[in-house]
């Protein structure tokens, strides 16, 4: 299927990539749509694609963190219980009790940099 880049922003024959690795996430992120579109040079082939490149792939993991906990409502401890890891590359302190306004969602909606 032809359509732009969620990366590069070309418009390109598209490849679907699930942000969490692992087979035991794959099932776990097609549930709550953690996924991006790729064309093939953001995808495996150039040396700053997802499969190649570790900043690339942090950064598609944070913003596939950021969208899931957006849409679910959830907070990183939340996140954390369903794909057992937090992948947001900012500093992370867990909320304190009496802090429940959900702080965490001024950090969702901030521009982040290409990581190259």
């Amino acid at each position: 299927m032809k359509g732009t880049c969620f990366l590069c922003g070309n418009w390109e024959e598209l490849e679907e990539h699930h942000i969490f690795p692992g087979r035991a996430l794959r099932p776990i992120s097609d549930k709550y749509r953690a996924t991006v579109r790729l064309c093939p040079w953001c995808h495996r082939s150039d040396r700053d694609a997802v499969h190649q490149s570790r900043a690339t792939r942090e950064y598609v993991q944070d913003y596939g963190q950021r969208k899931v906990m957006r849409e679910q409502g959830w907070r990183v401890e939340t996140f954390m219980a369903v794909f057992g890891k937090n992948y947001l590359q900012d500093q992370y302190e867990p909320a304190e009790e009496e802090n429940t306004g959900g702080g965490f969602f001024a950090l969702l909606d901030e521009p982040m940099p290409l990581p190259y």
